[in-house]
């Protein structure tokens, strides 16, 4: 007869399914943390969704913050190379812009300034410039582009980077909401659309 090995108290049974635990768990949690805010979520909101215990998710992550910013620097990790391989289509700067920005609002939907702001009283410094190092990495992605394509005298602008932070903070308001859930725009699609027509104004020669 066969026996199972042993594990230490709180350690999750072994994975058998397609995706690692840890992975199931941050996929969750930034799903949570996006939409509720980091005070509306709790350890066990993310175990239910994930289905596994609370014990299972601290193993892998030690605190509720810990979890947070694993969850979302996670999150953006996973945005960044899409971001990067639609930048990289032969195609005109404005339709890469518009099929990214379409991208960012529908993996992103978040506003991520604002969810930071009402977490920062839970997060260490250090927690703290983790996060804000991952978000860089977004700027940081489509100011090379920008700074190539102001190069090639496609667009014309002084500060790529700053750009880049113009461009992702229009991109939140493709996300605005009114009464009874109804949105500034009837899709990402268009949102991408009539943000990246407006944003071209100010950076096109």
């Amino acid at each position: 007869m066969t026996t199972n090995p042993k594990r230490s108290p709180g350690r999750p049974a072994a994975d058998t399914s397609n995706e690692p635990v840890a992975g199931a768990i941050l996929n969750h949690a930034s799903l949570l943390f996006m939409e509720y805010g980091y005070d509306g979520v709790s350890i066990s909101d993310v175990a239910a969704a994930s289905g596994v215990t609370k014990a299972s998710v601290y193993y892998y992550y030690a605190s509720k913050s810990e979890l947070f910013v694993a969850s979302i620097t996670h999150k953006l990790g996973r945005i960044i190379p899409h971001i990067a391989l639609v930048l990289q289509r032969d195609e005109p700067l404005k339709d890469r812009m518009k099929l990214m920005a379409e991208l960012y609002l529908k993996n992103a939907r978040m506003d991520f300034e604002g969810m930071l702001m009402k977490a920062i009283h839970s997060l260490s410094v250090e927690q703290l410039q983790t996060i804000r190092a991952a978000e860089r990495k977004i700027y940081e992605t489509i100011a090379v582009e920008l700074d190539a394509a102001n190069r090639r005298e496609e667009i014309f602008t002084q500060d790529p980077v700053l750009a880049a932070h113009a461009f992702t903070a229009m991109l939140t308001i493709g996300d605005i909401r009114y009464a009874e859930h109804h949105g500034l725009f009837d899709s990402p699609r268009e949102a991408a659309d009539r943000i990246v027509e407006l944003f071209w104004r100010g950076i096109h020669i």
